[in-house]
């Protein structure tokens, strides 16, 4: 019995192999599909989807040997058949230095008849075949050897589909787990502002469930002197799907007013389409009745100062800028512009 040689990238093929993380998984309709339909097509007893670990052959799908979950690499016909890149036949493995005298074929399963496609990830990396096996000597015709190949490239497909679904799963996962930990109101709506998703920190805003506020727009939230500012907000995010930020009041469960500000981006499909806008809202409410309440009481010190007429001069001590008013000006009987440059000094 001869052994197949490791692969050439044998470590790329393994990590390419482990990180579909499909090994010892349960058995799935589709993979089944693809053995039962290989079977038929070459009318043979035994078909496999095998993958090749580093020191196993584990079988993800199998029709005609049932109970048979793996085999040990050394005696594995697909260890031959991953060396190269196009179907490996062996019509009789009895006549087969490399197998004539192996376990598998003096003994159960008594293979007779191998034909083997190679399974390839996007990488290149063999990490399996679709194999079909008969105990008695045969050979495919044109149109079966086509099928089968077709039916690996299937194979292959829906292992890195079913790689990338998982993939998503797990960003997903991670993504809302991240986003329900936030205390900042986070949302997804479409361009006309219609919700699809919000984290737990919106819905409690408006003392509500997630599930219950999709399918609202958003505007209902929005304080209805703000609702034109946010309309109007909304569409420069899908005309320039830059990331833009903005302000507006919303109306609380509770009739509070409150300020938020936003960070919106615009998500795009393959076309360049917008497709949704993805909202970040932080409360700023303290921060903007604080800034309201300076403004206007240097608004009221103003207004003070223009009613009584008095002249004002301010100096930085720290920068040695200086700022003069009209008034004071005018009592040196001088206007601002004949007094500059001013300084300390003046």
């Amino acid at each position: 019995m001869q052994s197949a040689r490791p692969r050439d990238n044998e470590t790329e093929s393994l990590e390419a192999l482990h990180a579909l993380e499909v090994l010892d998984t349960e058995a799935e309709a589709l993979f089944d599909a693809l053995v039962q339909a290989a079977s038929l097509a070459c009318g043979v007893p035994v078909s496999l989807i095998s993958l090749l670990d580093s020191d196993r052959q584990w079988f993800k799908a199998n029709v005609g040997l049932p109970g048979v979950e793996e085999t040990h690499r050394d005696v594995a016909f697909c260890a031959h058949a991953v060396l190269g890149d196009e179907l490996m036949e062996v019509p009789d493995a009895q006549l087969d230095p490399r197998f004539h005298d192996n376990p598998l074929v003096v003994g159960g399963p008594k293979i007779r008849f191998y034909a083997g496609v190679p399974l390839r990830m996007p990488g290149g990396q063999a990490i399996g075949t679709l194999c079909v096996i008969d105990r008695v000597p045969r050979a495919l015709d044109d149109s079966q050897r086509t099928v089968l190949r077709y039916l690996a490239t299937a194979a292959q497909s829906a292992l890195e589909q079913r790689r990338q679904a998982r993939a998503f799963v797990e960003s997903e996962n991670r993504y809302r787990a991240l986003v329900e930990d936030q205390t900042e109101l986070m949302s997804l709506a479409t361009p006309e502002g219609v919700l699809t998703f919000v984290n737990q920190a919106y819905a409690l805003a408006h003392c509500s469930s997630p599930e219950a506020m999709l399918g609202r727009n958003l505007l209902e939230f929005v304080h209805e002197t703000q609702r034109g500012v946010v309309t109007d907000h909304l569409r420069q995010v899908c005309e320039t799907q830059e990331v833009l930020r903005g302000e507006n009041a919303l109306v609380m469960a509770d009739g509070q007013v409150r300020w938020f500000a936003w960070t919106n981006r615009a998500i795009v499909d393959v076309t360049g389409r917008v497709k949704a806008v993805h909202s970040v809202g932080r409360d700023f409410t303290e921060q903007k009745l604080a800034q309201d309440r300076l403004r206007d009481e240097g608004q009221r010190i103003a207004n003070i100062l223009e009613g009584t007429l008095a002249g004002t001069w301010e100096w930085n001590v720290a920068t040695g800028e200086t700022v003069f008013n009209e008034r004071w000006a005018g009592i040196l009987g001088r206007t601002l512009e004949e007094l500059s440059p001013m300084s300390v000094q003046t």
